[in-house]
């Protein structure tokens, strides 16, 4: 008998509705021979994980290098020689991350009515992050130093941005998700285990997961708004990390059998109306939310 969690299934349309694993491939096809997994599903991983577990990926419920057969639909368990490819795919992400939210923020102010052409910048431990006005998240560099700020503002222009300012903590506008960004430093929050040959890429990763984890939540939020369901980021990520369910192996090899349904779903638990997860039914039309 064991758990397996599906919080992490909201995320997966909305990657697809974000082309991720196009724009992820085309990066990894272009700096890389490797064909056996998918960068996009290393990422698509850690970024759920991350959504659904803020404060760390390492002492709580979740380890990512152990929790991966903890997943409903887990496209990253099956790659060979896992080890040795979630180094790889961590030296990947440290390289490419600030690319791939460039690409996210791009497609944020597409759907946009009215894009600003200003945004904030922050200094925070070893990354520059950068917010527009109402607080999404727009751009991230690894790097404390003059470099990553000026690389972070070349993104920016090539945004549309046109006014780059650099503020600190209590100048920020109250909408930005400071508190997010501020776990990207926090030592307690290990990708892998230890290794010193790639500490520098774990140090950029866990910048990069904390910005793509608050955009991708950012847009679930939004998704439940246009259903009139009204949540804080802090009650989305505690109901998906709460989506679980108890399964045993069944008669027939690799048969699994569902033992036991939860009495009510996890959103109840953080307050959801029934009237409410009704309209959530339509936005994720998936058995396996139980609504």
């Amino acid at each position: 008998m064991y758990t397996l969690h599906y919080g992490h299934l909201a995320f997966k349309d909305l990657w697809a509705e974000l082309k991720l694993p196009e724009f992820i491939g085309k990066l990894q096809q272009d700096s890389t021979d490797i064909t056996s997994w998918q960068l996009s599903d290393f990422i698509f991983y850690l970024t759920s994980m991350k959504a659904m577990e803020p404060r760390s990926l390492f002492f709580r419920e979740f380890h990512c290098y152990y929790s991966a057969p903890c997943f409903f639909y887990c496209p990253w368990i099956t790659i060979p020689d896992i080890t040795k490819s979630y180094y790889a795919g961590l030296d990947l992400f440290a390289a490419q991350g600030s690319s791939i939210i460039s690409h996210v923020a791009a497609i944020h102010r597409e759907r946009q009515a009215r894009s600003g052409r200003k945004a904030n910048v922050l200094a925070d431990g070893p990354a520059w992050f950068a917010f527009d006005p109402m607080g999404y998240p727009v751009g991230c560099q690894a790097g404390s130093g003059d470099e990553a700020l000026e690389t972070l503002r070349e993104r920016l222009q090539q945004l549309g941005f046109t006014t780059i300012e650099v503020k600190t903590d209590d100048q920020l506008p109250q909408k930005t998700s400071r508190s997010w960004c501020e776990l990207a430093d926090n030592q307690d929050w290990e990708i892998l285990p230890p290794n010193e040959q790639h500490s520098a890429s774990e140090q950029a990763a866990r910048c990069y997961l904390a910005v793509l984890s608050l955009m991708v939540l950012k847009e679930l939020q939004a998704k439940l708004n246009a259903a009139g369901v009204k949540l804080t980021l802090e009650r989305i990520s505690a109901a998906l990390k709460d989506s679980q369910f108890m399964v045993e192996h069944g008669t027939q090899d690799d048969e699994m059998v569902l033992i036991k349904e939860p009495a009510h779903t996890p959103l109840v638990r953080v307050g959801i109306s029934r009237q409410e997860l009704r309209k959530i039914s339509v936005v994720f039309c998936s058995k396996m939310w139980y609504l």
